[in-house]
């Protein structure tokens, strides 16, 4: 992680991985989801679900967004750091 804020968040039980990490996000930064740069051009959101939804409680998925670093655990917890604003 960057050594910024940081922020933990769950996903919602009705939201995908990808979907819950774009929400956390847009939370985060304040702004809407659709303002944010696409999930799509730092990872394949299918692909991050099947993941995290495999159900095995070991997986992470680490990886930079929108100058964040964001890790996703199986457990719906989605941990995202923010850097200084110095």
């Amino acid at each position: 992680m960057m050594g910024g804020d940081l922020h933990r968040c769950s996903i919602e039980e009705y939201e995908t991985p990808a979907v819950g990490v774009v929400e956390s996000l847009s939370d985060i930064k304040e702004t809407e989801p659709e303002e944010l740069a696409p999930l799509y051009r730092t990872l394949d959101p299918d692909g991050l679900n099947k993941v995290i939804e495999s159900g095995t409680e070991e997986v992470t998925v680490v990886f930079e967004h929108g100058g964040c670093s964001v890790k996703v655990r199986a457990d719906e917890t989605v941990l995202i750091e923010t850097p200084d604003e110095d």
